[in-house]
């Protein structure tokens, strides 16, 4: 009743407080946890809901006031995760997201020592399509200056901007889809961590080169292959290699873990000698030495998934058949006693 009541005399705002400061009206609030996503989110959703091609949106600036991952889109008084999760379907990485113990964002904006060259290399390899600049952030973190090189050398264009973001995208040439072939494998000696590969790039201003740190792996360049893929779901990815006649290696952009498994048809097992590795610290590659270097294969079909989903589909069959026959069970009890 006296929910009910609040809300016919309309008080339940400024009554109930939902807002994240002193004050007792999120009219007057800083920040709310009622608020409106602008209009022109939701043309921008839109947007890059309807691209057919599977890519990553990077967004930027740095921006941390309390918590990492949070947002504060003090324009429209929001602080927290990014809503903007909810309405734009393709992969949004928040610009205060961490890969590992690195900031990339903070790193690329901040670290002035480096070259600018490596984060169009992190974003080339990360499957990163758009920057996504966010400008109803704090004005104390909004400096559009580090992304003049990348502008400024025709990486980026300049797509949409509005008085709450600018959409840059890259160069399509640069864009790289979620799998790629990788034609260079270099192998350092010590343990490789996500921010090494700032400045592996720094040295040797080379985009086609990939970096493991492991030990079972050496350094080669693969032979020229087609590869193309189809997307099942994101834990299972169908592929297709052309033209193969000799080592070849490629690249999923997601998250490294020993659980991704590769699977091969029978009567090629004994072609290949396939290696899952750690690439550039944080993303997932195969190596795939030929046994026989003069046998020609025109395609190859194989399939990547991730292993804990298997289970979990298993899991809910065995759920699901359990539930049958328990209530065929008590159905059959129920007319028995009858």
């Amino acid at each position: 009743m006296l929910v009910v009541w609040t809300l016919y005399t309309g008080n339940i705002f400024t009554n109930f407080n939902a807002v994240l400061d002193e004050s007792k009206d999120y009219t007057n609030s800083t920040y709310s946890l009622i608020v409106k996503v602008p209009g022109e989110y939701y043309s921008l959703a839109d947007f890059l809901n309807s691209r057919k091609e599977d890519f990553r949106i990077a967004g930027m600036p740095y921006s941390i006031v309390n918590s990492e991952n949070w947002m504060n889109f003090i324009k429209w008084k929001h602080i927290g995760s990014n809503p903007l999760q909810e309405i734009i379907t393709k992969p949004l990485l928040s610009p205060n997201q961490k890969i590992g113990t690195w900031f990339p964002i903070y790193n690329f904006e901040h670290n002035k020592n480096l070259c600018e060259g490596w984060f169009l290399y992190y974003l080339s390899t990360g499957n990163i399509k758009y920057i996504l600049y966010y400008k109803d952030v704090p004005q104390s973190f909004i400096n559009i200056s580090r992304l003049d090189y990348l502008k400024n050398n025709g990486y980026i264009d300049l797509i949409r901007t509005t008085d709450y973001y600018n959409l840059y995208g890259l160069r399509e040439d640069l864009y790289r889809p979620l799998v790629y072939k990788t034609n260079i494998i270099r192998v350092e000696n010590s343990s490789l961590l996500p921010n090494d590969i700032q400045y592996l790039f720094c040295e040797n201003d080379d985009m086609d080169t990939v970096y493991t740190s492991d030990p079972y792996l050496s350094s080669f360049v693969s032979d020229n292959v087609t590869i193309e893929y189809k997307k099942i779901n994101p834990t299972k990815y169908k592929i297709q290699v052309k033209n193969v006649d000799n080592n070849f290696a490629f690249i999923l952009s997601q998250k490294y873990s020993k659980l991704w498994e590769l699977k091969l048809p029978s009567e090629l097992d004994k072609s290949f000698k396939v290696q899952h590795f750690n690439a550039n610290g944080y993303l997932n590659g195969w190596v795939f030495y030929k046994k026989y270097p003069n046998d020609h294969i025109d395609n190859i079909y194989m399939t990547i998934y991730y292993k804990p989903q298997y289970y979990l589909y298993v899991g809910n069959i065995i759920s699901i058949i359990t539930l049958i026959l328990l209530s065929s069970y008590f159905i059959y009890i129920k007319n028995k006693t009858k």
